[in-house]
Parts: structure tokens; C-alpha cells; sequence
């Protein structure tokens, strides 16, 4: 699993490559709660190059809300 980060305007995108699972979930949720934490609103998760979620994954995306 591969994060990349860019910004296009004011929006803040969060490339998700490879699988999201329990392991993988808590690179994303330290990444995604530092963009929050940092004032971000505008977020996007790209998620196009990722081939599979797991519950732990989906936990995480939902406690960003």
C-alpha cells in the first residue's frame, strides 16, 4: 500500500494505491488526521488505484467524517 499527497486548489487529495486493511488503515489515519488537524476542509480520497477495503479501512474513512 502507497499514500501520495498533493493539493489542486484548495483541495487537499489523498492517493490511496493497493489494499486498505488493518495494518495499512493506521498509515492512512495518522495521514488523514494530520490534514484534518492542519485545517484542511476540502479532502478527497482517492481511491481508483485501490483494489480492496477492509472493515478496518472503512472504520477508518467513517471516523474521519
Amino acid at each position: 500500500m502507497q499514500i501520495s499527497t498533493k493539493v489542486r486548489d484548495d483541495v487537499y487529495i489523498i492517493e490511496i494505491l493497493g489494499r486498505m486493511d488493518s495494518i495499512s488503515s493506521k498509515e492512512i489515519e495518522a495521514k488523514l488526521y494530520d490534514v484534518i488537524e492542519h485545517n484542511k476542509n476540502n479532502i478527497i480520497i482517492d481511491r481508483s488505484a485501490s483494489d480492496d477495503i477492509s472493515s478496518g479501512g472503512l472504520r477508518v474513512l467513517l471516523s474521519a467524517l
